[in-house]
């Protein structure tokens, strides 16, 4: 079983004309009077997505919401409003609950989101659950759907830092500080959603929380395409050519997962557009169904589950 096979267990086999957008994508799109609101949801559990050994709750509560809010940028959308279901153990303190407050909040201040209600239970280890909701900017919101043959691949940054950093922690070793950030405080990328939906740049877009390998599949499958990406093209930190690593720097640029970059296609035209805010072409959409990678030497490889499955 993998986590597609669940979550199509659960699929609502009847949806109201005001739902534009149900399970599949980033965000559930639904119209609401003349506006469309996104809404997103993600969970966090304590022992299988963090480990207080080396996750303070800070920046926990910024993780938190920094994964939501990279979901809506994936959208080219606005956050708006936030709810949280906190599950609390007596065991953890008022301090470590007014910590993983403060990071929380703090985020989602940046972000101009406002925390307007949720539910809390006594449970026996930390679980949370934030739910965003938002508006599309501009041309959005971007579906992972909308790729072409001929359209260009970009990320929006370089990959790998979070999962070589996480790789690290379990050994106890300290990452270098831009690797730590990558992982504990990752950066949702809010302002460039919005510009590619405003100017009408993207056609398909995903945010790498699993992958690239498996995200790229993905979008790949939304859009009924294939894709060709050249390694050589794919930009990561220099570090992880440098750190005592158990894998090549290539396995957490596919398999990594957490960077909670922008993935996403544009036409071969507007390249200096995209390029000039600051993205990285990676490839090319073609006809098929899944995305290949090609290495230096030239040689092709299927990278459709390359990255993070719950249930795999």
């Amino acid at each position: 079983m993998t986590e597609a096979d669940l979550i199509r267990l659960f699929v609502s086999p009847f949806l109201p004309d005001e739902v534009l957008k149900g399970v599949g994508d980033d965000c559930a799109v639904v119209k609401v009077g003349q506006e469309s609101l996104l809404i997103t949801t993600d969970t966090m559990l304590e022992g299988i997505h963090f480990d207080l050994g080396y996750f303070d709750p800070y920046h926990l509560g910024r993780k938190l919401a920094a994964v939501n809010l990279s979901d809506i940028a994936a959208m080219g959308g606005r956050p708006l409003f936030a709810t949280l279901n906190l599950e609390w153990p007596p065991s953890r303190g008022l301090k470590e609950a007014r910590d993983l407050s403060s990071g929380l909040l703090s985020r989602l201040s940046e972000a101009e989101v406002a925390l307007v209600g949720g539910d809390t239970v006594k449970a026996p280890r930390i679980g949370l659950t934030l739910t965003i909701i938002g508006r599309p900017e501009g041309q959005g919101p971007i579906y992972r759907q909308g790729a072409r043959p001929g359209d260009i691949i970009y990320v929006s940054g370089p990959l790998g830092a979070s999962g070589a950093a996480l790789e690290l922690l379990r050994k106890g070793i300290r990452p270098p500080e831009p690797l730590l950030r990558a992982h504990l405080d990752p950066q949702p990328e809010l302002n460039l959603g919005q510009q590619l939906a405003r100017d009408g740049l993207a056609t398909a877009m995903i945010d790498i929380s699993d992958g690239l390998g498996i995200d790229l599949f993905r979008l790949c499958q939304a859009s009924g395409v294939g894709a060709e990406i050249h390694a050589s093209f794919i930009p990561y930190p220099e570090e992880l050519d440098l750190l005592p690593l158990e894998n090549p720097p290539l396995f957490y640029i596919l398999a990594g997962g957490e960077d909670y970059r922008l993935l996403f296609t544009a036409k071969e035209e507007r390249g200096a557009e995209v390029q000039g805010l600051g993205a990285y072409p990676i490839g090319r959409i073609v006809s098929g169904d899944h995305p290949v990678l090609i290495d230096e030497k030239g040689r092709r490889r299927n990278i459709s589950f390359a990255g993070y499955d719950h249930f795999r």
